[in-house]
């Protein structure tokens, strides 16, 4: 129900996984159209935010914090609960853990009959909202069962902050975690150590590359296939054995050329090369070229296309008018629902569309 124009009060624990801990009291001034239970949980954050500032504890590279407040069930109480955390960053930029992947990787472990995840809050040391980047998109909308957080009914709820370092409860705004991640891979959900990928390839389309088809989709699907299915030599890359679902990306050119890069797989699954990254060297010359890019696309050795990943994702959507990727289009596989069995088929989405609401930083 929305905030009216009175001021409201709220009670808050210091440690949600402790009710008895610590109460806390703010009167905050009335956030307009805000659910109260957004607005505590913002407040929530924003307090999160400002005790790391105040302890000097603020990420070593960037001195940026961004706080995130998670609200969740159990199953043995469905009143909410609440977890928080914040951004972490080492000497390289790589190993930065944000702040939404630093809260909801926690929750398993600290909440071992977690039930439901209701909402994601984020507030920043920005003044405008920040929106999440592509490997929390990624992580939020495929690392839980949808039985515990459905994307399409968890709300993202940003706020950006005042000059005095309070909510700035005009900026708020809220929408459905899956609208930050379109074109989802038809692997989300899957447990890998135990699913049979050979059987999943039969109901995958081979050389047609579907509706969206023309003859160079077909072309650029068959060649990365093939080289996602060759072999690795191990005594190169031995990690590579690790995993079983090998990945190739592809990018075709406006002049008829085409780059191609498969996944090197790290033992540290986070270490691992992505394949659209791979293609950067690729691209950078094209854009000496003046030469735009047309399509994208990765697929597997089971026959999968998929839409980039959260790392190549959010390399192609911060790239340069320069590299004319934005007009792209990104083919992929989606899950539809034939006469007898489910199907794949495939769809495409421009990369601008597929990278919208690209994390902006003002403050």
């Amino acid at each position: 129900m929305p905030v009216g124009d009175s001021p409201m009060t709220i009670t808050l624990t210091t440690n949600a996984l402790h009710p008895s801990s610590t109460m806390v009291s703010h009167t905050l001034p009335a956030p307009p159209r805000i659910d109260p239970d957004s607005a505590k949980y913002l407040t929530i954050a924003n307090d999160r935010r400002l005790s790391i500032c105040a302890a000097g504890s603020s990420p070593l590279l960037s001195s940026f914090v961004v706080s995130c407040t998670v609200s969740y069930t159990t199953s043995s109480s469905p009143v909410p609960r609440h977890f928080s955390a914040a951004n972490s960053e080492p000497c390289s930029l790589v190993g930065s853990l944000c702040a939404e992947r630093a809260c909801l990787s926690s929750l398993p472990s600290l909440a071992t009959d977690l039930s439901q995840i209701l909402a994601v809050h984020i507030v920043s040391d920005s003044e405008s909202p920040l929106t999440p980047g592509f490997l929390c998109r990624e992580y939020m909308n495929t690392a839980f069962p949808l039985s515990v957080m459905d994307p399409a009914a968890v709300d993202v709820v940003l706020a950006g902050v005042t000059t005095a370092g309070q909510i700035d409860w005009s900026t708020v705004k809220s929408a459905p975690l899956s609208s930050y991640w379109p074109a989802p891979s038809i692997y989300t959900g899957l447990r890998v150590s135990s699913h049979s990928f050979a059987s999943l390839s039969l109901c995958l389309p081979c050389s047609d590359a579907g509706s969206a088809s023309t003859a160079a989709v077909s072309s650029l699907y068959d060649s990365l296939r093939a080289l996602a299915s060759s072999p690795v030599d191990l005594s190169i890359y031995p990690s590579d054995a690790s995993h079983k679902v090998k990945y190739a990306a592809g990018v075709a050119f406006a002049d008829g050329t085409v780059a191609v890069a498969r996944q090197i797989v790290g033992l540290e699954y986070g270490t691992s090369l992505d394949p659209v990254g791979r293609l950067a060297a690729g691209i950078e010359a094209k854009c000496g070229e003046s030469v735009s890019a047309v399509s994208v696309m990765i697929v597997d050795n089971y026959g999968g296309a998929h839409a980039p990943f959260g790392a190549g994702r959010a390399f192609l959507g911060e790239l340069g008018e320069g590299t004319g990727m934005k007009g792209a289009d990104v083919y992929y596989h989606e899950w539809v629902d034939g006469e007898e069995k489910r199907e794949v088929t495939m769809r495409s989405i421009k990369v601008e569309e597929m990278c919208r609401g690209l994390p902006t930083f003002r403050g």
